[in-house]
């Protein structure tokens, strides 16, 4: 009767275990937590959250997390995204906190100077300033993948990939560059575009390639 009992209890272990890593559960208690800790990163960042769905990672001891449809508002721009991406220690789960050391973030289209705000609002790099001032229009689909340590602190390693769409940036009155158009990839200090087109005094640039290396404080 024992190995009956425990034949029982084991087999609705491992089914519960493989319903939670393929099916998983669908829940809204930690949009508060999630809000709370955006708004300790920077006060002037809301977000609006639907249900989570959380996934077992048994291999790893962890629980994915993902919610679709969020948006995420900065100083009255919103930002729609496709999906926000986490996981989450099973202890933290147990303790009723949410400590997650990446992020992975995919937006809709959405406007390039408000992704710029954005992304300012995470690392306040000056260059990222003086870009947002320029940038006169442009629209930007963006996949963002943030390391933190165990501090909460963002790391250099952050990837960020994507493509922009009818950009133009401004200098002066004389000096614009317009229909801007190239895919990008930025891991740290190194920036990758390709498939590059714009239109300088009416006349049109592309580029197959174009890579650009940070060292200390200057771009090669």
């Amino acid at each position: 009767k024992i190995l009956k009992y425990l034949s029982i209890i084991f087999g609705v272990f491992i089914l519960l275990i493989i319903y939670l890593s393929t099916v998983g559960i669908e829940t809204e208690k930690f949009n508060k937590q999630i809000q709370e800790l955006v708004r300790q990163k920077n006060d002037k960042l809301n977000t609006s959250l639907k249900k989570i769905k959380l996934t077992l990672d048994p291999l790893n001891f962890k629980i994915n997390a993902k919610t679709i449809d969020a948006k995420i508002t900065f100083k009255g721009n919103p930002i729609e995204l496709e999906y926000i991406k986490t996981q989450i220690p099973l202890n933290s789960l147990i303790k009723n906190q949410l400590i997650a050391s990446q992020i992975e973030i995919s937006t809709k289209s959405i406007l390039l100077k408000n992704f710029i705000s954005f992304v300012r609002s995470i690392n306040n790099r000056p260059e990222l300033f003086f870009l947002e001032q320029f940038i006169k229009k442009g629209y930007l689909v963006a996949n963002l993948k943030l390391n933190f340590d165990e501090f909460g602190k963002l790391k250099d390693d952050y990837i960020v990939s994507g493509l922009l769409r009818d950009g133009k940036i401004s200098f002066f009155k004389k000096n614009q560059i317009e229909k801007i158009n190239f895919l990008f990839d930025i891991k740290g200090n190194n920036f990758n575009f390709k498939d590059i087109s714009f239109n300088k005094n009416k006349i049109n640039f592309l580029s197959e390639r174009l890579n650009v290396k940070k060292v200390k404080k200057d771009y090669f």
